[in-house]
């Protein structure tokens, strides 16, 4: 039987340990995601976000702040971030996370920057049927030679819906690219690289990086100039801003980083008071679900910005991945991808319509020849297919054609077309007729 001074001995070990084990909860402290309620909004938004830590008994400082989005991050334990979830006025506390940059499906650089380039036959789709001939409605394309000199990717046409958009010229001038990415390379020639806003987000690397070259393919995609070097885009000679989020080598990027660019590009486009009809934010980039990174695209979408996303490389159900799962809100477009006769890649992600469809549209993803350092290469994945939409809604808008092949398990989208009421189609009016005496 344990004497008096032992039962004292074992009470104090005890408190001991608990103190410790508290100590080390207080104190393993992370970076939180915060933002408030829709209506929770003061004109000193600063002093907003001080009260509130007040009234939670919280003294750290906020590491970030996300006005544009109602929103700012902070280093918080995991007793703070309790707390702070029960204040008034406020709607998400989501402890930050890594995010890695998702690689194309498959890429291959070119040898050669000639359209009639031999492609590699690769079959990533399951058609759900035998039938592997384009939808009635729409036509399969090759790459070709633009009539300005250089490649024509066969998405660009298909999107435009066999249109030349080289023939209407650099129709993209005076609207406006937010490509969150990897960085944009301001030596292919090829682009019109707006150095005043493009910011980079990793400490020691310029915007015009790209150790990846995904995010210069992806902006050729959207915005490369007809010009006669490299390709055309779909919105050829829009303004592209480089966001890097992405180091160079395709990491040192988490969801707090993402927001932080999506706020700074609403930022610049509130504050330069830029037409929104003439404005898009590209996400090609896509991890786990993130009630934080959603909230921060529809806090942008809510204020009139409209956002290209790619559905993700999984093979699953949108749902479950963010951002594309806010594809279901206003002004916020999810893109599959689909090859050049239409098919569903088999590694594109999709969405059950029954519990809201995220999935908005499907755009070429297969096979996509764009900008890829000083030279070109084609890439695959639902990252080249939101480029395509983005350049689309840069060009007059978009709208759904005709449903693509499903995939095997029988999802499909409609196939984005550039909207046959944009006067582009037919920059020169056809003469009208006498007036009748």
């Amino acid at each position: 039987m344990k004497t008096l001074i032992e039962l004292l001995q074992a009470f104090q070990k005890g408190r001991s340990d608990h103190a410790l084990n508290r100590q080390a909860v207080d104190h393993s402290f992370r970076e939180h995601i915060v933002f408030f309620d829709d209506n929770k909004t003061t004109e000193n938004f600063e002093a907003q976000i001080q009260l509130t830590l007040n009234e939670a008994g919280i003294s750290a400082k906020p590491t970030r702040f996300l006005k544009a989005i109602n929103g700012f991050a902070i280093s918080l334990s995991t007793i703070q971030a309790d707390q702070l979830r029960l204040s008034s006025g406020i709607k998400i506390v989501e402890a930050n996370q890594p995010i890695q940059f998702t690689p194309p499906i498959d890429a291959e650089k070119t040898t050669t920057s000639s359209p009639s380039e031999n492609f590699k036959p690769i079959n990533y789709w399951t058609a759900a049927d035998t039938d592997s001939g384009a939808p009635l409605a729409l036509t399969s394309y090759d790459n070709s030679t633009a009539s300005s000199g250089e490649v024509l990717p066969y998405g660009v046409k298909a999107v435009w819906n066999g249109v030349d958009v080289s023939t209407l010229g650099n129709i993209g001038e005076g609207t406006y690219a937010f490509v969150i990415d990897s960085g944009v390379l301001n030596t292919t020639g090829d682009l019109n690289l707006n150095t005043t806003w493009s910011k980079s987000f990793v400490a020691g690397e310029s915007p015009f990086e790209d150790g990846e070259g995904h995010g210069t393919h992806v902006a050729g995609t959207i915005a490369a100039l007809a010009n006669g070097e490299g390709v055309v885009g779909v919105a050829p000679g829009a303004d592209v801003i480089s966001l890097k989020v992405f180091n160079n080598n395709g990491g040192d990027s988490s969801y707090a980083t993402i927001i932080e660019a999506i706020n700074y590009a609403t930022d610049v486009i509130n504050n330069n008071g830029l037409d929104k009809s003439k404005v898009v934010i590209n996400m090609s980039l896509g991890g786990g679900q993130s009630n934080a990174l959603n909230n921060a695209v529809i806090a942008a979408a809510d204020q009139g910005i409209r956002f290209a996303i790619a559905a993700g490389n999984e093979g699953i159900d949108t749902d479950y991945t963010s951002p594309g799962s806010a594809g279901d809100h206003a002004n916020v477009y999810t893109v599959s991808a689909v090859n050049k006769n239409y098919e569903m890649a088999s590694w594109s992600n999709w969405d059950d319509a029954s519990g809201g469809d995220d999935v908005d549209l499907a755009a070429p993803g297969v096979q996509v020849t764009s900008l890829y350092g000083n030279g070109l290469a084609w890439m695959s994945g639902t990252s080249m297919a939101a480029p395509h939409v983005a350049g689309l809604l840069l060009a007059g808008g978009v709208q759904a054609g005709e449903m693509v092949t499903a995939n095997a398990a029988g999802y499909a989208d409609p196939f984005a077309l550039i909207q046959t009421s944009n006067s582009t189609l037919d920059p020169t009016p056809a003469p009208q007729p006498d007036p009748t005496p």
